[in-house]
């Protein structure tokens, strides 16, 4: 009976998994602009940068004849001119590294890693309390509603999600901080991953506080008194911006920006590179049985909705990664979270060729401070006494059956980067076994029919 039983979870699981990635397959489709065979065959690359190398491997995928909603990504093209960016596009020409990646894939590392860049300026997860705000304010009845954004520029805007996300991103971009949500100019997060901005923030901090309470007393004041609030806080908004003159400096002046986030989708980088011709965009990946597990680790146990759904979010990001991979051969790098912490200097010195930064001494010593420290951090710090053994610590502590669902929903995905699924539960734990193939993953993304 027992065994009966089980036969019949596992049937029932397999079943709840094949439905989640044909769903996952229908949106995709659905979220992704058609691609014909014209525009599925891959431009030349340069030989010389094996990293880049594409396969010829093309078919007919038409998915615009499927009845789905018509969703297409913006300014996807096959015409001569996608593959350029316009000069009339460009919104500035700084220098800029882009990290997309996903809660538990080392982003944080990489982004410490970048920091250290002489003349870098490097901010942390600026989307972190945008995406707070809109869930807080978007409930029931008022999800996908807009929110009002509030900017020390004395600009209040009624914003939807993808045009505050749009708007904080450019405002970095061009170091026009002074058009940065309250929220984002106060997250203590920017204290703690950047010294410079501590100042800063509670400066900022104490004036937007001020400049709040004038503005509720103004709604209650009537007569003359109204327009010596008004002054008082229009003088409130100057000072938030004297708050932020030394690091719009900082900014002005860097050798290069970098933005690490794990909040921004892969159809607003699209969206975003023809405007910034020098952005390198850094796509972060990890096997997902371990991002999981990590998530389980810190306090956020996945379900099996959560697990479809970001899995869903990995396989729209991974396709229209092959987009910008096709139209901007030389703006987009996918590297795996374990490539960076089982070979941490070949990795790290590939991202800074990509980038175009020199792998110095410094950075080096810094990264073995990093991943063969002395001390053990904890889940949220980024030292690791053995950061190899760390890519794979997940295989001794998730369940065989979580491994197996998560490897059914995310078989897609898993393909494409190498990740082998487990048959055993000694197989899982078997350390000296591996359960990824190294291997090009751009050139087998393009390769893939699936993507």
């Amino acid at each position: 009976m027992d065994t009966s039983m089980k036969n019949s979870s596992k049937c029932m699981l397999t079943l709840w998994a094949g439905l989640t990635v044909l769903l996952i397959r229908w949106n995709r489709i659905c979220s992704v602009e058609p691609m014909t065979k014209t525009n599925h065959v891959p431009r030349a690359w340069n030989t010389d940068a094996p990293d880049r190398q594409m396969g010829s491997a093309t078919r007919e995928y038409q998915p615009d004849q499927l009845h789905c909603q018509n969703r297409p990504i913006d300014n996807v093209t096959n015409s001569p001119q996608s593959h350029a960016i316009r000069g009339s596009n460009i919104i500035s020409n700084a220098s800029i590294v882009l990290i997309v990646a996903y809660m538990r894939t080392g982003s944080t590392l990489l982004g410490e890693i970048l920091r250290e860049v002489p003349e870098s300026f490097y901010i942390f997860e600026p989307l972190r309390t945008i995406e707070s705000k809109f869930n807080r304010q978007n409930t029931g009845d008022k999800k996908n509603k807009s929110v009002e954004i509030n900017t020390a520029d004395n600009i209040t805007r009624l914003l939807d999600k993808n045009s505050a996300v749009d708007q904080s991103i450019k405002s970095i971009l061009t170091c026009h901080l002074e058009s940065l949500e309250y929220d984002i100019l106060t997250d203590r997060h920017h204290a703690l991953f950047k010294d410079s901005m501590k100042d800063a923030v509670q400066c900022a901090r104490g004036n937007i506080n001020k400049g709040n309470k004038l503005k509720n007393l103004l709604l209650k004041t009537n007569g003359t008194s109204k327009a010596k609030l008004e002054e008082d806080i229009e003088h409130a908004n100057n000072d938030i911006r004297l708050c932020l003159a030394k690091e719009k400096e900082l900014c002005s002046n860097s050798f290069i920006i970098v933005i690490k986030t794990i909040r921004l989708r892969m159809r607003r980088v699209l969206q975003l590179i023809p405007h910034f011709p020098n952005m390198k965009v850094i796509h972060l990946l990890r096997d997902p049985r371990g991002m999981f597990q990590s998530w389980a680790n810190t306090g956020f146990r996945a379900d099996f909705s959560q697990i479809a759904k970001e899995c869903h979010t990995l396989s729209t990001n991974i396709a229209i990664s092959k987009s910008i991979i096709h139209q901007y051969p030389e703006k987009l790098k996918i590297i795996q979270y374990e490539e960076l912490a089982e070979f941490p200097y070949a990795t790290t010195k590939e991202i800074f060729d990509f980038v175009g930064l020199a792998f110095s001494e410094k950075i080096q010593k810094f990264l073995s401070n990093k991943t063969s420290s002395e001390t053990h951090g904890s889940a949220y710090d980024t030292n690791r006494r053995n950061s190899t053994e760390t890519a794979s610590k997940w295989r001794k502590n998730i369940s065989f059956a979580d491994a197996q669902t998560i490897d059914a929903i995310c078989v897609e995905n898993n393909e494409v980067l190498g990740y082998l699924p487990v048959k055993t539960e000694q197989e899982l734990r078997n350390m000296s076994l591996s359960l990824r193939i190294r291997q090009n993953v751009t050139q087998a993304l393009i390769k893939s029919y699936e993507f």
